[in-house]
């Protein structure tokens, strides 16, 4: 284990780290050969993109490895929901939240995704006809959206909101992340200009779930087939009790968030990438033809669409949307006959594990081969939703809205860049692309 090279002789490393939080964490870890340290004012701070030193943290020292205050700090605006919490309140509310979301429970998903699809197609023609490139960025999350506000909500969301929302929430995000590489955090009782940011982000969710929680907990409320009326109908099995009108409010906004941002991050990413690639775009057409044959993808077809899940899992590994993960230490530790003292904390760089030496010389090229059903992908090193028992709950929707989204886009346009432009990766809380990415789109023949 080695510490990173030259740094401030009182700040240390923090600079650098919070200039590029996604590339510093790997390049840091790989300088001390897998397992690697940097300095903020006195305190050092520990990173790997070793898998074997994650898979210590997440499975083998679950017991000591806890999440860090970088996932509590994302309870600023969605309160204490699954992402922002731990221990005893987590165990309860993944007990009463998981089975919702298992893979059997996602058939319903499907015909959600096929609507929100068809409906942004139906306008990326119109915007064919007429010459004009498609802003994928913001296609991608308004589609991701909207499968939230159906999905958990039952409602249909208004363009205009559906863009207030989701400038809301990419500010919020990229002000979490601004905060968590901070040396000096301002608490959020000060009036700063960025607290005050931060506050109106929350306000944002919680006006907008919250009108929907209230409306649907009064005695008369009608029942929906929805996430948020089985999150109503949740109950712990110890006590009996369901989740409280705030525990609703914060779960509901968990979902809604995480569910969409992530998805449309990763979507936005996967149609550059076929942009940029396409004698993958081919490959994946031809699979779609010959499963589908010109018909909308439904849930019995996705075990079929072994090609297109070769392509999301690549897109996830190039462009993981969560690319680092933190974990403290609750009691001292030994990693690699290192010691390792009680509350370390350690960043886990999923960036740099989707691009280790297990993944070949040609990790960081975008080859959805790697993941075919007869390859010895390596597994371990491949953690898009985490890993132990803070694995992602919405594992199962994810793919089922990446296979669906990106199968039926793909059914209908060739995808072109519109301009040479390089894209790169801008680390919010997720990592999103710096800046819109337009393509220009042609009909299959």
């Amino acid at each position: 284990m080695s510490d990173s090279g030259a740094s401030h002789w009182l700040f240390g490393d923090i600079e650098a780290f919070a200039r590029s939080p996604h590339l510093f964490v790997w390049r840091n870890a790989e300088q001390g050969g897998g397992l690697g340290s940097f300095r903020v004012l006195r305190r050092r701070i520990l990173t790997t993109c070793d898998q074997k030193v994650a898979q210590h943290v997440f499975s083998s020292r679950r017991d000591i490895w806890k999440r860090a205050a970088q996932n509590r700090a994302l309870g600023i605006v969605i309160g204490d929901g699954l992402l922002a919490t731990e221990g005893p309140l987590w165990k309860t509310r993944h007990a009463m939240i998981q089975p919702l979301l298992r893979r059997g429970e996602m058939a319903s998903l499907a015909p959600v995704v096929q609507r929100a699809a068809a409906r942004r197609l139906e306008d990326w023609e119109v915007r064919r006809r007429s010459g004009a490139p498609v802003a994928i960025v913001a296609e991608t999350q308004r589609l991701a959206m909207e499968v939230m506000a159906e999905k958990l909500l039952s409602i249909q969301i208004e363009p205009e909101f559906g863009i207030r929302v989701g400038a809301a929430m990419r500010d919020g995000l990229l002000l979490l992340r601004e905060r968590n590489t901070s040396m000096f955090p301002t608490p959020m009782w000060a009036p700063t200009p960025r607290n005050r940011r931060l506050a109106a982000c929350r306000r944002e969710l919680d006006d907008f779930v919250g009108t929907h929680v209230d409306a649907r907990i009064v005695p008369d409320a009608v029942k929906r087939d929805d996430l948020l009326g089985a999150l109503i109908d949740a109950r712990d099995a110890r006590s009996g009790d369901g989740l409280n009108r705030t525990a609703l409010l914060n779960e509901a906004k968990t979902l809604f968030v995480a569910g969409y941002e992530t998805t449309a991050t990763t979507l936005a990413w996967m149609l550059l990438l076929l942009a940029e690639h396409p004698d993958v775009a081919e490959k994946l057409q031809f699979e779609l033809e010959s499963v589908l044959q010109g018909r909308a993808p439904e849930w019995r077809d996705l075990p079929r669409l072994t090609y297109t899940l070769q392509v999301v899992n690549e897109a996830m590994r190039v462009y993981p949307a969560v690319y680092n993960l933190a974990r403290q230490s609750i009691e001292d530790d030994e990693i690699e006959g290192h010691p390792i003292p009680r509350a370390s904390i350690m960043l886990i760089s999923v960036y740099g594990l989707h691009r280790s030496a297990e993944w070949g010389e040609d990790a960081e090229s975008f080859r959805p081969d790697r993941f075919a059903p007869d390859a010895a992908w390596p597994r371990r090193s491949f953690l898009p939703f985490g890993s132990g028992e803070h694995v992602c709950v919405g594992t199962h929707f994810a793919y089922t809205e990446l296979l669906i989204s990106v199968a039926m886009i793909a059914q209908r346009f060739r995808l072109l860049r519109a301009d040479k432009a390089p894209i790169e990766a801008s680390p919010r809380i997720t990592l999103a692309p710096k800046r819109e990415i337009f393509l220009r789109l042609e009909p299959l023949a």
